[in-house]
């Protein structure tokens, strides 16, 4: 589990990706999963998986959106290539 200046949390899910989670490009990827939350917690609940969707998409990272979970606050973005995910408590 890695916390973030931010104080928010990116916990790994799973086995064997601590490496994938770590990385620069997976940590950059995480703070832009972060502020994309940010930006987008006034809209309207059943448009935000678009809204996160689409913010993600526009990403230059191999990566997508994999789950949200609004009760627990997760969000969770996996890596398209090897399938590794990471989540992170919002």
């Amino acid at each position: 589990m890695i916390q973030l200046s931010n104080g928010k949390i990116l916990a790994p899910m799973g086995g064997g990706i601590t490496t994938a989670v770590t990385s620069s490009k997976a940590m950059q990827e995480a703070i832009h999963v972060l502020n994309c939350i940010n930006l987008a917690e006034t809209a309207i609940d059943n448009n935000i998986s678009k809204i996160y969707s689409s913010l993600l998409s526009n990403s230059k990272l191999d990566i997508e959106l994999s789950q949200i979970d609004f009760n627990s606050r997760i969000v969770c973005i996996k890596n398209k290539k090897n399938s590794k995910q990471a989540c992170i408590n919002f």
